[in-house]
């Protein structure tokens, strides 16, 4: 890296990462109690919190690091090591591998990556990359062809920042107003938002049916999974699969990576939900740096007609 591709005062950035992979090994990261620090400790990330988490996610609230993250999960924050990894690691690609003793390596490797040799910083020429690779695709005939796309990218860079408890870009995750049925945490799950669940769910497959809501399409595209696609998955990898319920199975993206899609009835009716938990699972124990996050929403639908009950315009 050229002296100067952190801007004139590299040397001073530099310093201040050193020290805070050294805390970071240490297990020593100050935190002066200011009002946002407070409100990080306090936060307990249990679902009577949702409505407060949604005004900090939303940035309708901006005392936690100015909105786009909730007090629970800015917990991951450790400074100028969460921003070096959030700006210089490619999440799709996966965190890089090591052991605590090789952050510094793994920071340096970051500061790398921060801007390409064109001096285009990494975000946006990813970005770019990712657009060319559209633009040049053939689109795909069913729904186990396709490629990744620039919105699966975007909300895979939300994911990782917010896993490093630095806020999310692109608006990629609200809170959800649900919990699994079964679920014993007393905690508050996000969600994908509208937009990026009709670009990563609907717009991925070339055979979404136009006419219909998002909400309506994503219910169809899951019900299909469940009740279609259950038997090819389970044939293919019944280890994900152990006790053989007929009412969920497994999809994967670039987002989520694998995860869980389901039907199910309660009072209200039926409904079909997505389940993930967030995180990273790198050998050595690097997981340090970040706190996994939950993931789950549902949608109700007429079992009749498969359409969704009250979709949004």
């Amino acid at each position: 890296m050229a002296k100067d591709e952190l801007g004139p005062r590299g040397k001073m950035r530099r310093a201040i990462l050193a020290a805070g992979a050294g805390g970071l090994i240490a297990g020593e990261i100050p935190h002066a109690e200011t009002e946002e620090a407070r409100r990080v400790r306090e936060s307990t990330g249990r679902f009577s919190e949702r409505v407060q988490a949604a005004r900090e996610l939303s940035g309708e609230d901006r005392g936690i690091a100015g909105g786009g993250i909730t007090a629970f999960q800015r917990r991951a924050y450790k400074g100028p090591v969460s921003e070096a990894l959030a700006q210089g690691v490619d999440p799709t690609y996966g965190i890089p591998r090591a052991t605590p003793g090789d952050i510094a390596p793994v920071l340096s490797d970051s500061l790398t990556g921060i801007v390409h040799d064109n001096n285009t910083p990494r975000l946006e020429q990813i970005i770019r990359d990712y657009e060319e690779a559209e633009e040049d695709a053939i689109p795909p005939r069913d729904k186990r062809s396709r490629w990744h796309t620039v919105a699966e990218f975007k909300a895979s860079w939300d994911a990782w920042r917010m896993y490093l408890g630095v806020p999310q870009q692109f608006s990629t995750f609200e809170i959800s107003s649900y919990k699994p049925e079964n679920g014993s945490q007393d905690i508050y799950y996000y969600k994908l938002s509208r937009e990026v669940l009709k670009d990563i769910m609907v717009n991925m497959y070339d055979d979404n049916e136009e006419g219909f809501s998002v909400e309506t399409q994503v219910v169809r595209q899951f019900l299909w999974d469940v009740e279609v696609d259950f038997n090819l998955l389970s044939d293919r990898d019944a280890a994900r699969d152990l006790d053989n319920d007929p009412n969920r199975a497994y999809q994967e993206n670039l987002t989520l990576g694998i995860f869980l899609v389901s039907k199910g009835q309660d009072e209200r009716g039926h409904y079909v939900s997505y389940y993930d938990r967030w995180d990273f699972t790198p050998t050595g124990n690097l997981q340090a740096i970040g706190q996994p996050f939950e993931i789950y929403d549902r949608i109700y639908y007429d079992p009749e007609t498969k359409e969704a009950l009250n979709p949004q315009p």
